[in-house]
This record gives structure tokens, sequence and C-alpha cells, in this order.
């Protein structure tokens, strides 16, 4: 699943401002990404799984890790 989601986040990744029929180079890139898509398999907690496993791994090589967050919000709409 893991790789299968590198490839397609790729394809979609070198094209961001594409809808997904247009992204993909074939009539089976098309079918493959929406069965993905449409997989119950696939979920956000398994996509990010490989991810977490490494952030915890780096944080546990130090003593003190800080967790920031910037929650600033911009409105620049009044401007012309």
């Amino acid at each position: 699943m893991i790789n299968a989601a590198i490839v397609l986040l790729d394809m979609l990744g070198n094209k961001p401002d594409e809808s997904i029929p247009a992204a993909c180079e074939s009539w089976q890139e098309f079918k493959a990404a929406y069965r993905f898509f449409d997989n119950s398999q696939v979920t956000a907690e398994k996509l990010l799984q490989p991810h977490v496993t490494a952030t915890l791994a780096r944080i546990k090589q130090h003593a003190v890790v800080l967790f920031t967050q910037d929650t600033s919000t911009l409105n620049f709409t009044g401007q012309k």
C-alpha cells in the first residue's frame, strides 16, 4: 500500500494543478488511482504510520524536543 501511495502521490504531486484524470498518463493509472482512493483498507493512519515511527525514533535521540505551533493568521482581503 505504501509503495502505491508513493507512486500515486509522486504522479499527482508533479501536476498539482491538474485533476486526477489529467494528471494520469493512462487509463490504467487513472483507474488505479480511483481504486486506491476507494480502497477501505487505505487509511490516513496506515499511510502516516512510517512517518510517525521515524519521527518517534528521531525524538528518542534527544533529551528535549520542542513541539512548536504557529496559530497566526493573516488577512489581506482589505488590501488593494
